[in-house]
């Protein structure tokens, strides 16, 4: 008996010598490639974080085992030594605290426009000097986002984003340059009193109007500087006094316009247009219940 248990247990050893650990939590519900950790849950993979400490340079896979990259879990790298993060479009959400007090985190890309940023997502990445900040699922750049990257120098905020939340870039000391897109509606001033000589750059409303961007760079005497308006529909100039609001609803997918590339702002709009805009506003929520006969 002590034999064949012996015996065993050398057959084990070899096994264990012969195939590397990634392989063999293959078959459960772990895995780990280059460094970086997974979990698997409803065919999708989440990033836990490092595998190998040592690891510097996170390069997130679009698919681990023929499974789409989905998310990165809370805390995932918090307090990490991570220098260089790429994070593929697979990503949609990006948990809490998940890059907290990477202190060494110099660059983040993103290969999407979408992903979910948690609470104090990049909170204390002192070592950021610029961030393109992707689209979120609320639409808001939330509070402890960007809290104390102190060398945080330029943020681009991508369309799709309708607010900044109080606190979500307080710390940054150095911040010199904000893209506002025109779907951003409000902006919680508090976190940029102290801040000089900043260059606020966006889409400029006509007729007397003003985009966000404008309020928000007069309001903090900050310089605004005009993006070339983006024309989306042919019939839709930047001169028009109606031209943000439109570019604002199609970049949010609320309004399509007309099959020849025309938007039809002197059409009568009716009830039935009316309806599916507030519906694609809202999201395009699947009914409660079916219609009756």
């Amino acid at each position: 008996m002590k034999r064949k248990l012996l015996s065993l247990l050398l057959v084990l050893a070899m096994v264990l010598a012969i195939f590397p650990a990634s392989a063999l939590a293959a078959g459960g519900n772990t895995v780990s490639e280059d460094g970086i950790a997974y979990r698997f849950e409803d065919d999708v993979a989440i990033v836990t974080g490092l595998a190998d400490a040592k690891t510097t340079e996170v390069d997130i896979p679009e698919l681990v085992q023929d499974k789409p990259v989905a998310a990165i879990d809370e805390n995932a790298f918090k307090g990490t030594e991570i220098t260089n993060v790429y994070i593929p479009e697979s990503v949609e959400v990006i948990g809490d605290s998940a890059f907290e007090n990477c202190t060494k985190l110099r660059t983040v890309e993103f290969s999407g426009y979408f992903a979910d940023l948690g609470l104090n997502c990049f909170k204390g990445c002192e070592s950021l000097t610029e961030m393109y900040v992707p689209e979120t699922y609320t639409g808001v750049i939330s509070q402890g986002t960007f809290e104390g990257c102190t060398n945080l120098e330029a943020v681009y905020i991508e369309y799709g984003n309708q607010a900044i939340e109080p606190g979500a870039f307080k710390g940054c000391e150095n911040l010199a340059y904000i893209y506002l897109p025109v779907s951003v509606e409000i902006v919680f001033t508090q976190d940029f009193k102290e801040l000089e000589n900043v260059v606020v750059e966006g889409i400029a409303a006509s007729n007397g109007g003003k985009s966000t961007a404008q309020k928000f760079a007069d309001q903090m005497g900050f310089k605004f500087v005009a993006d070339e308006y983006e024309e989306c529909f042919d019939d839709v100039k930047a001169k028009d006094y109606y031209s943000v609001p439109v570019l604002w609803g199609a970049m949010n997918g609320v309004i399509y316009g007309y099959g020849d590339g025309n938007f039809g702002p002197d059409d009568n709009c009716t009830r039935a247009q009316m309806a599916a805009f507030l519906w694609r506003f809202n999201g395009c929520p699947e009914p409660a219940a079916e219609p009756e006969d």
